[in-house]
């Protein structure tokens, strides 16, 4: 089974995504697996290329424990799907992360890479955003694979009575000559396995001291 043409989780990754206007404009939102507490759904744009989003209950976590689990890179491979690598490049400031993440995609395809730029904001008591873009480096694209330049995603964090409830949306180009009906289908499960592999472990989750983010003003981050 192909473990990750990038839709990507982005590191990662996820939230209220600004989407291109083809799908901004009227959204099909059709579900694709519906569970108790894990549902994901998808809106194709014109390109033919799938918008996601998901929303999963973790019952007895907080959002300190999500935000210390992002940013345990070292660990990252172990519930992101199709994660090879995670490494924090900078926190331009108290709440901006700069990541860069490798995917290990199936042979024949080439493995991508992302840089990418996060923004995290406090909306009121009960509830953080995480916004995550793709970002331009200069460094040179390795042999062998290829660089996604176009990501964009969120994660909405409400601390609930009952648990954690993250809402995440995600859209990406995986760029390389990759059909749709592929991709497609292969982020799909690629966020499924992500969530459900974050519902098993994040209420286990260690708190970071200090914490890796702090919330800050994202108005004008997708700008």
């Amino acid at each position: 089974m192909p473990r990750a043409i990038p839709s990507l989780i982005g590191a990662i990754s996820v939230v209220l995504v600004v989407l291109p206007q083809s799908v901004a404009a009227q959204p099909t939102w059709r579900i694709w697996k519906e569970q108790e507490h894990l549902n994901v759904s998808f809106a194709k744009n014109e390109q033919g290329q799938y918008a996601i989003k998901a929303n999963v209950l973790i019952p007895n976590a907080n959002a300190a424990q999500f935000v210390s689990l992002l940013h345990d890179t070292e660990h990252a491979p172990d519930w992101l799907e199709g994660v090879k690598q995670v490494r924090l490049l900078a926190s331009p400031q108290p709440h901006h992360s700069h990541v860069f993440t490798l995917l290990n995609s199936p042979w024949p395809v080439a493995d991508r890479e992302l840089y990418s730029l996060s923004c995290y904001e406090r909306l009121n008591e009960a509830q953080t955003k995480l916004i995550i873009k793709a970002a331009q480096s200069d460094s040179e694209v390795p042999k062998g694979r290829v660089r996604i330049e176009d990501l964009q995603a969120s994660w909405l964090i409400s601390e609930q009575p009952t648990g954690l409830l993250l809402e995440y949306e995600v859209e990406a180009d995986p760029a390389g000559a990759i059909p749709n009906w592929i991709s497609n289908k292969v982020s799909l499960k690629s966020v499924y396995r992500t969530l459900s592999n974050l519902r098993a472990r994040l209420a286990n989750t260690q708190v970071m001291s200090p914490m890796p983010l702090t919330t800050g003003q994202c108005r004008d981050f997708m700008h």
